[in-house]
Formats: structure tokens, sequence, C-alpha cells
């Protein structure tokens, strides 16, 4: 009995350490951030283009695109976005000021076994310092943005910020299919992340919104439209539902590169294909 009681109050330091992340954001910056601006614009895919994307994308499956639709007009307001995605580096300056989002340290409930898989103890695979992490559950992305003073972006925000600036195209570059030139996916053969700003950056100077790995996102997964804005729960670590992530991967196909296309996930698992960058609301001036 004694030992149980013991577990319990270890539990309850523990968890209570983790909360002290939540309550306390850390001093924000926008260094190696990109603004982007107040904007109404269209989200998602409108049903009647989902027949021709099915021919341009080699897709037999029309359901493919049924979570990008309806197209729907959204209004987000200013904020700032992290130009390249969190990296190993970043990450490691993160776990060893939060002790609690260690590998060997994190509360089982918030990781599906696989947390910083490819990390020994508290250092990340020698010379990958530039490469995005991964194997980082939705809790432990969210703790780090927080803990920046910042905060996941939510979908509005990424789908925006991912067009660069255009309008009415598939991909951040435009409408060109994806080569080895423009994003790390399927075709590119790497089968693994790539270091961070390795490709081209689009119109607004963000890297690897295309390809690379996954990104986690504020947004609970449902169906369109969805709430436009707005930041993260405050009470994130009572979170269960799936979220939503965007962007494709280095195992991705062109279809899963393009702006509109949604996926989910658990906010538990930690794979190696997703990653994350943090967004911040621009105050008015």
């Amino acid at each position: 009995m004694k030992e149980v009681s013991k577990l319990c109050l270890i539990l309850i330091l523990a968890l209570g350490s983790i909360f002290a992340v939540a309550q306390r954001p850390g001093r924000s910056t926008t260094a190696n951030m990109a603004l982007i601006h107040r904007a109404t614009y269209e989200m998602g895919t409108d049903p009647a283009d989902v027949p021709i994307l099915m021919e341009t994308f080699g897709v037999k499956r029309a359901e493919l695109f049924a979570e990008e639709s309806p197209k729907h007009r959204v209004t987000i307001g200013a904020f700032y976005l992290d130009r390249t995605e969190v990296t190993n580096a970043e990450f490691q300056r993160f776990v060893a000021q939060h002790p609690e989002w260690q590998k060997d340290k994190i509360a089982a409930e918030f990781q599906n076994g696989k947390y910083l898989q490819d990390w020994s103890g508290t250092n990340f695979p020698a010379g990958k310092e530039k490469y995005p992490v991964v194997f980082v559950s939705w809790y432990a992305a969210n703790a780090y943005c927080h803990a920046q003073g910042k905060r996941l972006p939510t979908e509005a925000e990424w789908e925006y910020a991912a067009r660069g600036g255009l309008k009415g195209k598939a991909f951040p570059w435009g409408d060109e299919m994806p080569d080895k030139t423009r994003a790390n996916f399927s075709a590119s053969e790497l089968k693994a992340p790539a270091a961070v700003a390795s490709y081209p950056a689009n119109g607004y100077g963000l890297f690897d919104m295309a390809g690379n790995v996954w990104e986690f996102l504020a947004d609970e997964w449902q169906k369109y439209p969805a709430k436009a804005n707005g930041d993260a729960k405050s009470d994130y670590l009572q979170v269960k539902t799936r979220r939503a992530l965007r962007g494709g991967s280095f195992g991705g196909s062109p279809v899963n590169l393009r702006v509109t296309y949604r996926d989910s996930h658990a906010p538990e698992n930690a794979v190696e294909h997703v990653g994350f960058r943090c967004a911040m609301s621009k105050k008015p001036s």
C-alpha cells in the first residue's frame, strides 16, 4: 500500500510540473518567423472540382477529397509563423529546460511508446541538429510552442500561409507537379526527413510547407466548415480527440502535398513522419 501511495505522489508531482508549463508561457520572439497579415480567403476545395482532381492526380476514390470540402470563406487575424519546422536542436533545448518532456520522463498518457524513439536519452541522432524533430506527440508539440510564448497554428492559418500569397494554386509554388527540386516526398526517394530549408521557400518565406514531415495543428479534427481561427485550448493536456495534420511528408504522394489536403492523428501518436512548427498571434498596434 505504501508503494502504491508513493507512486501516486510521484505521478501527481509529475503532472503538476507538466501543468506548470501550460500555465506559464515562455518569453516569445518573432525571430525566424514570417508575418502573415489579416486576410479573408476561400479555404478548402469545391466539390465540383473533385472529378478534375481525380483525373489530374490519378485518384480513383472521390472520398479522398471529401474532408477538404466544401470550400468556404474564412477570416484570419494577423499572425507570425515559424519559417521552418521545429528542429532537433531546438527541441533539445526545450527538454533541457522542461525535463518532464524528456524521453524517459514524459507521462505515459501523453505518448504512444515511440516518443523521441530516434533519440538516445536527451541526445538526438548525430548530425541531425537541423532536421525536424519527429516522434513527438501533439501534447509535446503544443507544450513546446507554449513554452516559447507561442502556440500551434490553426488549419485556416496554415492553409493560407502555405499558399504563399498565391490564389487558387495546388501547391505552395503554383500548379506545377512536385519534383525532387521542390519538396521531399515519395518521388524524392530519401525515405526520411531532410534538413529544414533544404528546398525553396514559398512566397511568404516559409520552408517545407509541402513534404518533409506532416505538421501537427491546433485544431480538433472535424468536418468543414470549421472554426476559422483561435488559439489552442488552454487545457490542452486534457485533450483526447484527434488533431488536424497538414503538409504531407517524405512518404507522401503529390496529392498529399496540396495546400488543401487534410489528415489527422491521435494526440498521443508519435511517429517518424510527423513534426510541427509554431505560430503566434500578432498583437494589435
